[in-house]
């Protein structure tokens, strides 16, 4: 509960993918190769957000950004993603 308290019931991104790798591995579906941290430091008064890419069976590349699903970010894309979209258009 202490931890959740943090940021305004937000845990930190980084926080998010090892929670999250750690479900998908524990799992058993997955391995430790089809699992990656991903960062970007591209995101206005962020200096770095970290996202996990979960390679499937068939090399199908995903990206799972749980803490930007908390801000509206849809499956598959990234905070950063969806940022650049609106600062660019």
């Amino acid at each position: 509960k202490k931890i959740l308290s943090l940021e305004k019931n937000c845990l930190p991104c980084h926080q998010y993918n090892k929670l999250f790798q750690s479900y998908l591995l524990s799992s058993g579906r997955f391995t430790k190769d089809q699992i990656k941290t991903q960062f970007t430091n591209k995101l206005p008064k962020v200096l770095i957000h970290v996202y996990t890419e979960v390679t499937l069976k068939d090399n199908t590349k995903i990206n799972v950004d749980l803490w930007g699903k908390d801000f509206g970010v849809p499956f598959n894309k990234t905070i950063h993603d969806v940022i650049l979209k609106l600062i660019t258009h």
